[in-house]
């Protein structure tokens, strides 16, 4: 993925493959695959978490942070379009070749000028000189790729709650809403992202210059224990939040060093002990820093 959370998906082909186009159809059936299997976008995320928390040691969260040099509030809004991408199955396909032929060039500049796909053709020509081996690339369809839309304005609160209210149960969105009141009361900076999807993201000077929590206007809801890590009392606040959620019968991972999601089912009906356990947390922290 890059920069602005588009999936490109790679296909290797040598020239003698019998017939190059069919090279196309092959990886636009993996983007088909990926499309199908991950109806929620979140089910992508947590394997895609899963195997980079293996494969490194980090996050999917610490990597796209430390890759592109994103702040806490701009990687909340990658999620989000990393997310909105997977749902709509727009993704980007590679076909990455020893030699691309005029058919296939062809059929990727039409691809790219009539459909919502973005197909890049690379071919590699190899050269060896001595004991140096030289690839170099060249790009076909690039030109053809139709430039991204603009980026949604910031949201405001009305906008935010209207999306939410077209979207959500009545019983969701009166828990979304009291969230939200809870936030533009207590927070120092309710922070709303600018995301294709709405979301607020309450901080407490308190507790860190990061946002504690995202909730999102189609009814997600994150703690965001992973990005609490500065300063470092942070990481003994979030413990402690943790701890109280458990305690409380909300089902938190034991680490508590990754964002996780608050199943829909435990908090929608308990907004309140949710609410209360929060302002519990905040208040502590303003106490222990003198700003109570």
């Amino acid at each position: 993925m890059d920069q602005n959370a588009n999936i490109y998906l790679i296909e290797t082909k040598l020239y003698k493959n019998p017939d190059k186009r069919l090279v196309l159809a092959q990886v636009l059936d993996y983007g088909a695959a990926l499309w199908k299997g991950y109806s929620d976008p979140d089910d992508f995320i947590f394997e895609l978490d899963s195997a980079m928390q293996k494969c490194t040691g980090k996050s999917l969260s610490q990597l796209i942070s430390d890759d592109y040099g994103l702040e806490a509030e701009e990687a909340i809004e990658f999620h989000g379009r990393l997310k909105s991408t997977i749902a709509s199955g727009r993704f980007r396909f590679v076909v990455l070749m020893d030699t691309v032929e005029d058919r296939l060039k062809s059929l990727i500049e039409y691809v790219n000028a009539n459909s919502e796909f973005k197909v890049l053709g690379v071919g590699l020509d190899f050269y060896r000189h001595e004991d140096i081996d030289i690839l170099i690339p060249t790009l076909y369809g690039g030109g053809t790729i139709k430039p991204p839309p603009p980026r949604p304005q910031v949201w405001t609160e009305e906008r935010f709650l209207a999306d939410a209210s077209a979207h959500l149960s009545a019983e969701h969105f009166r828990a979304l809403k009291r969230l939200y009141e809870w936030a533009k009361t207590n927070a120092d900076d309710p922070s709303f992202g600018t995301g294709a999807i709405g979301s607020f993201n309450p901080k407490f000077k308190a507790v860190s210059p990061r946002s504690v929590l995202t909730a999102y206007s189609d009814g997600r809801l994150w703690v965001n224990f992973g990005w609490l890590d500065k300063p470092e009392s942070a990481k003994a606040w979030r413990e402690q939040l943790g701890q109280s959620l458990q305690q409380n019968g909300f089902s938190m991972s034991s680490e508590f060093i990754k964002n996780t999601r608050v199943l829909d089912t435990e908090w929608i009906p308990r907004i309140s002990d949710f609410v209360r356990i929060l302002s519990t947390e905040i208040e502590s922290a303003r106490r222990s820093t003198g700003q109570l």
